[in-house]
């Protein structure tokens, strides 16, 4: 399989998961920081899910297809490769989007390995391949992303929202952020200071910005 990388957007999207154990667990919290959308179907659910019940949607029943319409995602999580397999192809008639957890040769789509400083996400995938070698990859590349990083991208996001106010061509706002980028501001968040930075965002853009 060669997968897509891309970020859904998940807020109005119905999240179906087949199963109530520790698998379907780290799906569900996984998934809740993205939408409140999310139902789960067993005969018996770990403690945590129970937990979770006023989050989630909870249905104690035995799998039935006519639980998969107007769901977008379907997360097949049970240790049965019989029910897995069975859910797959229901699913797949209805046009839904389906990861098997079991089979990634199944999957239309996997869940990478993920890296998060606040609003910069770095994602790690193998295709399906290894999850061990992601989780590997990851803990490397977590120790060279500097935590200073969220607060950057927050800077810089209120900058570029004014910036783009200004008309201004798209090639110059590029050339204008990047010069920003390059002076090192990283330290200055890291030593905390902020007069430096607006002196910076002052000189290069020709404003100041206000409770960052």
């Amino acid at each position: 399989m060669n997968y897509f990388p891309v970020n859904l957007n998940l807020k109005e999207k119905h999240c179906f998961i087949i199963g109530g154990g520790k698998v379907a667990e780290r799906k569900v919290l996984n998934l809740i920081e993205y939408t409140d959308k999310i139902t789960v179907i067993s005969d018996k659910f770990s403690e945590k899910l129970l937990n979770l019940q006023n989050k989630i949607t909870l249905i104690h029943d035995k799998y039935n297809k006519k639980y998969l319409k107007k769901h977008s995602l379907i997360f097949i999580c049970t240790n049965s490769k019989k029910l897995n397999e069975k859910v797959y192809y229901d699913a797949k008639e209805l046009n839904c989007l389906v990861n098997v957890v079991t089979h990634p040769q199944l999957c239309d789509f996997t869940i990478p390995s993920v890296i998060r400083r606040g609003d910069l996400k770095i994602a790690i995938s193998t295709n399906g391949k290894s999850p061990a070698i992601a989780k590997i990859v990851k803990t490397k590349i977590d120790k060279c992303i500097e935590k200073e990083y969220e607060e950057l991208i927050n800077i810089m996001g209120k900058i570029r929202e004014k910036q783009l106010t200004i008309n201004e061509t798209s090639d110059i706002n590029r050339e204008l952020f990047y010069k920003f980028i390059d002076t090192n501001v990283l330290n200055d968040i890291k030593n905390r200071n902020r007069d430096a930075i607006n002196a910076k965002i002052e000189k290069i853009f020709g404003f100041s910005l206000d409770g960052f």
